[in-house]
């Protein structure tokens, strides 16, 4: 019983020691990661993403503009609810 525990304890150990290593090794390679915000990474990658199908030409002016207008809305929404539960 006692062999059990320690193995049951050391397979513990062990998952926890890997748990979360790969955003360990992101935060080691560029440490400024740390300080960025999510909401706003995200926000960013996807307005890139809109640019990067208009430039390829898969939408038009309008719908880009209409599409980045509802991102902004939406990262403006979201900031705002932060910032009220912050309160």
């Amino acid at each position: 019983m006692l062999k059990f525990c320690m193995l049951i304890i050391c397979c513990a150990v062990f998952a926890s020691c890997q748990y979360g290593t790969d955003r360990l090794n992101t935060v080691m390679d560029d440490p400024i990661r740390i300080l960025e915000d999510p909401l706003t990474v995200e926000h960013k990658q996807d307005m890139a993403d809109l640019e990067k199908r208009y430039l390829n030409k898969e939408i038009t002016y309008a719908e880009y503009l209409e599409q980045k207008q509802k991102l902004e809305d939406e990262y403006t929404k979201q900031v705002q609810k932060r910032e009220n539960w912050i309160e």
